[in-house]
Order: structure tokens, then sequence, then C-alpha cells
């Protein structure tokens, strides 16, 4: 704003010293021309001068002239003397002509003395009004070539004002596009850095979602690792494999099992302590598990593979609503522990509640089939187990690590990958914008020199504007000012003219007085 304000002062003082130089121009070009018509007035008053001589010898001639008339009456006043000797009777008439003839000769040389008395003060003011109209005309002829300049110089200056004021208005048209594409440069600026913003928080809210996700894997992994949750006999031979003090170990049953959440109570009640047996090769891997559990005095179950039986004949079930299904077929699991289900869950179905439970068994209990009855077990998904004997259990209610934690950590890496992805194109979309207010700024910056060029030649074109104006608007001032001059000058012609004629006039009257006398 400083910046602006100093240049539009500069500016002004620029403006005025452009006038400033522009009368000073006017003031010595008129000086000039005065010069140059004192000039031609000198010129003049030379020629005048020369013409004034001669009229004088002209004139000293005449007085010549007149003195030899005078020489001549004085020689025939001699004669008449002479005459006189003779004439004695009419001397005294001649004496008294002569007389007469002598003062009108006196006369005649008094008013010859004042014609040219007259005549030279008649001549110099001619002479003076002659050089004055000379000069005058002069200066009328200059002050019309001037004026017929001046409107030339009007249309010519008129285009230049319009082409000025095109000029300016271009100038201002342009700097306003560049303008209007700067701000709209800078709004796109603006957005895209509250695009930014909000990304970089959005990101940095997924980045924190994606940590707690990996720090709970690793949660998970390091409770997998500790085997944290499960049996302390799972535990003891779970590091004891790790160890290599027991061999043939194949993991834990719970952990090869993956079942919906929704089953997850009921398959652990239905299970029981089977979901943390361990699995094992065979008889021989089985012993020493036995005897590792003997030494540290705890319990566990062991599933030798190569030891289970053969596969039991399912039974069927009443076909009533409530019911699920069979226990086996709502667990995925590896095709090699599939006999393992079927022998642990050999006829245990998933039902709804104890309601159902207890409908099942009501209509079983009326069935021949008792071996179906009492190998019959009913679970509901709250985890409440019903067997055909009629005995109840209750599981914990709730998932044991052994069957959550691999959907827990399975379901994590989902989410872990999911999210991962959602934090890699976030971080994508980032770089996307940051390369765009890269490259806005950068256009931003272009502009901002594109603009300040614009002002530039938007102020030498108001500039050049204003001085055009200001030199139409003085000349259109100077035309009628010229126009004045020039009539004042006609008239004052004119009235010199008059005066020089009824100067001549009175020359005439006197030459004539003289001719008659």
């Amino acid at each position: 704003g400083q910046l602006r304000s100093n240049l539009n002062e500069l500016h002004a003082k620029s403006a005025e010293l452009h006038r400033q130089r522009e009368n000073t121009s006017t003031e010595l070009a008129v000086s000039e021309e005065r010069a140059r018509n004192l000039l031609d007035q000198e010129h003049k008053l030379k020629s005048d001068l020369a013409i004034i001589s001669e009229e004088f010898s002209l004139l000293e001639e005449r007085r010549n002239f007149a003195l030899g008339g005078v020489e001549s009456l004085s020689e025939e006043f001699a004669e008449a003397q002479q005459s006189s000797e003779s004439l004695n009777d009419s001397f005294e008439s001649r004496q008294e002509e002569i007389g007469k003839i002598e003062a009108k000769l006196s006369e005649l040389r008094r008013e010859l003395l004042n014609l040219s008395v007259l005549r030279e003060q008649v001549n110099s003011r001619r002479t003076e009004s002659r050089v004055h109209i000379t000069s005058l005309v002069n200066s009328k002829n200059k002050a019309e070539e001037a004026n017929i300049q001046d409107k030339s110089r009007l249309d010519e200056i008129t285009i230049r004002v319009n082409d000025a004021g095109s000029a300016l208005e271009k100038a201002r048209k342009q700097q306003g596009e560049i303008e209007q594409t700067l701000e709209g440069v800078q709004q796109e600026t603006k957005q895209k850095n509250t695009d930014l913003l909000r990304l970089s928080k959005t990101l940095a809210e997924d980045e924190t979602i994606l940590e707690r996700l990996r720090a709970q894997a690793e949660v998970l992994q390091q409770a997998e690792e500790s085997h944290a949750g499960y049996s302390q006999g799972a535990k003891s031979l779970l590091e004891s494999f790790g160890k290599q003090q027991v061999k043939g170990l194949q993991g834990l049953l719970g952990s090869n099992l993956r079942v919906t959440e929704e089953f997850e109570v009921a398959i652990s009640a239905a299970l029981g302590d089977y979901l943390d047996g361990i699995l094992l090769g065979g008889v021989k891997d089985a012993d020493q598990a036995l005897e590792l559990l003997d030494k540290k005095s705890e319990k566990g179950v062991l599933i030798p593979l190569d030891q289970l039986a053969n596969k039991h004949h399912q039974k069927n079930i009443i076909e009533i609503e409530g019911i699920i299904g069979r226990a086996a077929d709502l667990i995925d699991t590896p095709k090699e522990l599939k006999p393992v289900l079927e022998i642990l869950l050999f006829n245990t179905w998933i039902v709804k509640d104890r309601q159902t439970a207890r409908e099942i068994l009501s209509y079983l209990r009326k069935e021949p089939d008792e071996d179906n009855l009492l190998s019959t077990r009913l679970v509901t998904q709250s985890g409440e187990v019903f067997h055909g004997a009629g005995q109840i259990q209750r599981g914990a209610g709730q998932s044991p690590a052994s069957l959550s934690r691999p959907r827990e950590q399975r379901e994590l890496k989902i989410k872990i990958a999911e999210q991962d992805g959602l934090v890699t194109e976030l971080h994508r979309q980032t770089q996307e914008i940051e390369s765009a207010i890269t490259a806005a700024m950068e256009r931003e910056e272009i502009l901002s020199s594109q603009l300040e060029e614009a002002k530039s030649i938007t102020d030498k074109a108001a500039a050049a504007h204003s001085r055009e104006e200001f030199t139409l608007e003085q000349l259109r001032r100077e035309i009628p000012w010229r126009m004045g001059q020039i009539e004042s000058l006609s008239a004052e012609v004119e009235s010199l003219n008059n005066k020089v004629r009824e100067a001549e006039g009175e020359i005439e009257l006197g030459d004539a007085g003289i001719s008659d006398t």
C-alpha cells in the first residue's frame, strides 16, 4: 500500500513537472517569436529609414528649388531697381510691390519651414505606423499559421488521446483479468490448503487408528507368544515344545478352529477343556507330554491324531424352530482336523436358547432310541450345555483366548490392511494436494509478477493518457485565445492604416496649399 502511494505521488510529481515543462516550452516559444518579431521590426525600421532618407533628399531638392525661386525673385528685384532708375514714375508702386513680394516670400518661407517640419513629423509617424503595421501583420500571419497548425494538432492530439484511452482501457482490462485469475488461484490455493488440513487431520486420525490396531495386533501376538489365556497344562506343553522337550506337538486345537463370533461362546462350552487340547502326532508324543504334565502336577488335554476312533454315525434330530445346526458344521477347520471335531462334537447341536433345548430333549425322551438320547448334547448360544442324560453345564459365558484370539488376529489383520490402504490413499491424496498447492503457488507467483507488470503498464498508460488530455485541453484553450489575438491584431492594423491615411491626407493638404500660393 505504501509503495503504491509513493508511486502515485511520484506520478503526480512527474505530471506536474511535465506541465511545468510544457508551460516553459510555450513561454520559450513565445519569447522566440517575440525575438523574431523584434528582428523583423529592426529590419523594417532600417528599410523605412532608407525610405525616409530618400524622402528627405527629395524635400531638400524641393527646398533648394524654392531657394532658387527666391534667388530668381531677387534677380527680378534687382532688375526692377535698375528699371526704377528709368521708371521713376513707377518707383513707389514698384517699391510697394517689392515690399509685398518680400513679405509674401517671408511668409512662404515660414510656411515652407512649417510644412517641412510637419512633413517630417507625419513621415515619422507614418514610418512608425508602417513598421508597426508590418510587425502586426507578421504577428497576425504567424498567429494564423499557428492557429492552422493548432487545429491540425488538435485532430492529431485527439486521436492520440483516444489511442491513449484505448491503451489505458486495454491495460486496465488485462490487469483486471490477471487480478481475477490471481484471486481464483488464491481461492484455489486456500481451498487446497483447507483440503490439505482436513486430509492431514483425517490422516493423523487414521494413522492413530492404524497404530492402535497395530498395537492391538502386537498385544495379541505377544499374548499368543506368551500363551496367555490358555490352561496351565497347555501353556507348559507349548513352552516345552518351544524348548524341544516335547516332540510331535502340532499346536492347540482352539487355535486351528475358525468360528464366527456369535457362536464362539456356544462352541467353547461344547468343547470345554478340549478347546485347549494339544494336538499330537502319536502315542509316543502323548507319553512325553503326559510325563511332563506329571512332573509339574498339571492337568491337560491331549489329542493324538493317529489314535482317533472311526467315524460315528451322526444321528438325526427333530427339526423345530430354534435349532441352529450341528456344532461341527459351524466350525471352519483344516481337513485333517475334521475327524477330531466329529468325535468331540458327536451329536452336539447348537440351539437358540434353553427353551429350545428342553423341547428337543422332551421329544427325544419319547423316542425308543435311548443311545441317541444319551449321546445328544444341546448347547445354547449363551453357553449352556444340556445333556441327553439330564445334566446341565454352564460355560464361562465368554470366548476363550484359544478361540477368540485367532479370530481377533485375523480380523485385526484385515482391519490393518484396510486401514493401511486407507492411510496409503490419504498419503497419496495429500501428496497430490501438496503438489497442486506447490503448482498453484508457483502460478500465483507468476501471476503476481504479471500483475505487477500489468500495474506498471496501466500506470504508464494512465500517465500517458493524462499527459495527452492535458495537452489537448491546453490546445483547446489556446486556439480561442489565438483567435482573439488575431482579431485584436486585425483591428489594430486597421486602426494604424487609418492613421497613416490621415497623415497622408494632411501632407496632401499641405502640398496643395503651397501649390495654390
